[in-house]
């Protein structure tokens, strides 16, 4: 199957319910929320990996202060976790609305 059939399947199927303006605000609401929900969670879970990345690097530097780097890795592994569900709430608020 040539390539530009596929595409142009792929684009009637996203075009095709978009005929009325309530379609298009639904459409455009899956959107914002599917671009809202992914973007924060790859902006947390980047983040998450190098603070763990650093923090066990502190742990080898610093064996003293173990407890306390663990207690701010834990932290901002529930600050990640808050956020991409928060991020998932936010995005169903978006298409509920």
């Amino acid at each position: 199957m040539p390539r530009g059939t596929v595409f142009d399947k792929l684009g009637y199927i996203l075009v095709k319910g978009t005929q009325t303006p309530q379609a298009a605000g639904t459409f455009l609401r899956y959107i914002m929320a599917g671009i809202l929900t992914v973007s924060v969670s790859a902006f947390a879970l980047s983040n998450f990996g190098r603070t763990i990345s650093k923090g066990v690097e502190a742990i080898g530097r610093n064996p003293l202060a173990r407890n306390q780097i663990q207690i701010a890795i834990l932290i901002n592994t529930v600050v990640v976790i808050a956020l991409v569900v928060g991020s998932i709430f936010l995005g169903l608020v978006i298409i509920r609305i």
